[in-house]
């Protein structure tokens, strides 16, 4: 994408500067800049296999499928829901040697190091995901800033929530030349958009139809998915990019402010293992030994009185086809995640209503 006009140019430079990047690619959304890195990979002489989380939001599982690429299957840690160093080495001992690294709920992987220690000795590729961790840092630097590419979003959700928008920043400048000249319109992900979530709401509801909640009612998810990436960057999202990356460190702060409210007001949970660097996308924590009946009761008794609580997410390798024993603690972790907001419409007040809530919903749950 060409960058215009002053606003566009200081966007770049904040983004390359903070995180020590030579290039800046602006996209419509940051999954869809898998789609030509991983044309550029292949181009390169890699093997079309990308090691990633079965835990993760399914976009960049979409645009992996979109890019005619193998996913690689890592299970999670029940810790803190990223994959761990055992993993990482398990996939690279099975021959992947591109990565999909990704801080899940702004939480900074610990096992980024391991992954750079073994670029040292092989040809590994690290693609980063920071799209949930705008602000966070691990070991002295900003998330971002480990990989061969960085991803960040500034869509639905996010830290920085535009309702758009996403940015692959790189030191290399063969691969921001080729992203920036991809031509997306031969892509399918430029179809017209699909209504992912009525797909989505009708795979879930059939899965707790069904006695045994057989994963197989969520496969092939993922080509719904691949009908919904499609967007194209929009210049409107620049200042109040701008604006919010201004105040980052701030908003940064007050959400760490909120989950230590959650952390200490919380009763019944097991919270997630925090990096006190972390930026945290919504505060997750575990309620150990539940059922899927049971996660889903336990959700709707809070909501039911109003207070946003999310479950994110189902198993991706559910939804590409794969239900394999080997991933039996991305099963667990799903089935027992839940997560509190804390963005910058979540007041004090709020959260300290929503722990009043969570709290009274468990002890009529346990009742």
């Amino acid at each position: 994408m060409k960058l215009r006009g002053s606003a566009m140019a200081s966007l770049h430079d904040f983004l390359a500067s903070s995180y020590q990047r030579e290039h800046v690619s602006l996209l419509g959304r940051a999954s869809i800049a898998l789609l030509p890195i991983l044309d550029f990979l292949a181009r390169e002489g890699f093997s079309k296999k990308i090691a990633l989380p079965s835990f993760l939001c399914p976009s960049p599982l979409a645009a992996i499928c979109e890019a005619e690429w193998e996913p690689y299957f890592c299970d999670v840690s029940l810790v803190d829901g990223n994959v761990s160093s055992f993993e990482i080495d398990k996939a690279v001992a099975a021959g992947v040697n591109v990565f999909f690294l990704v801080h899940l709920f702004g939480n900074p992987n610990s096992a980024t190091a391991r992954l750079l220690e073994i670029q040292k000795t092989k040809k590994i590729f690290v693609i980063e995901d920071a799209c949930q961790a705008l602000g966070a840092w691990h070991n002295g630097k900003p998330c971002g800033t480990f990989g061969d590419v960085s991803l960040f979003s500034f869509g639905h959700t996010k830290t920085i929530d535009v309702k758009g928008g996403g940015a692959a920043l790189t030191d290399e400048l063969l691969l921001k030349e080729y992203i920036d000249s991809f031509d997306f319109k031969n892509s399918s992900l430029l179809r017209i958009p699909t209504d992912v979530s009525g797909y989505f709401y009708a795979a879930q509801k059939a899965f707790f139809a069904d006695p045994d909640h057989s994963p197989a009612h969520f496969s092939g998810l993922v080509d719904i998915y691949r009908q919904s990436l499609g967007r194209s960057w929009n210049e409107s999202w620049v200042d109040p990019i701008l604006e919010r990356l201004g105040h980052l460190e701030k908003v940064v702060a007050l959400r760490r402010e909120k989950q230590q409210l959650y952390r200490e007001g919380l009763q019944g949970i097991v919270p997630l293992e925090w990096s006190e660097n972390a930026s945290p996308w919504r505060y997750a924590f575990r309620v150990p030994g539940l059922s899927w009946d049971q996660q889903r009761q336990l959700s709707e008794a809070v909501r039911a009185v109003g207070t946003n609580l999310s479950n994110w997410y189902y198993p991706t390798h559910w939804m590409y086809g794969t239900h394999g024993s080997h991933l039996e603690w991305t099963s667990q972790f799903s089935r027992e995640i839940f997560q509190l907001w804390l963005d910058d419409d979540t007041d004090f007040e709020m959260v300290n209503q929503n722990i009043k809530t969570f709290n009274e919903a468990y002890q009529r749950f346990h009742g």
